[in-house]
């Protein structure tokens, strides 16, 4: 119906939070717990000026961080 919508954070995720940045687009941050990797989930509601909401679950994917290869420099021991 044309109505600006205002968004709002329902439930935070089980491994992480959830920072709405901007309730009038629905803009959020999520911060993972740390060493946390996999799919985590919030809900939101999105709801106008007349009365009307409606409530969703959003789906973040974590990708663990790359892990950098071991470096070996040449040497020498002595016993």
């Amino acid at each position: 119906n044309g109505a600006a919508l205002t968004f709002a954070i329902v439930s935070q995720p089980a491994n992480g939070t959830v920072n709405l940045t901007n309730a009038s687009t629905g803009a959020f941050t999520y911060t993972p717990n740390a060493g946390f990797s996999g799919t985590d989930s919030f809900t939101f509601d999105a709801s106008d000026s007349g009365g009307a909401s409606n409530t969703a679950t959003e789906t973040v994917t974590v990708n663990a961080p790359a892990v950098a290869a071991p470096t070996a420099a040449n040497g020498s021991v002595t016993t």
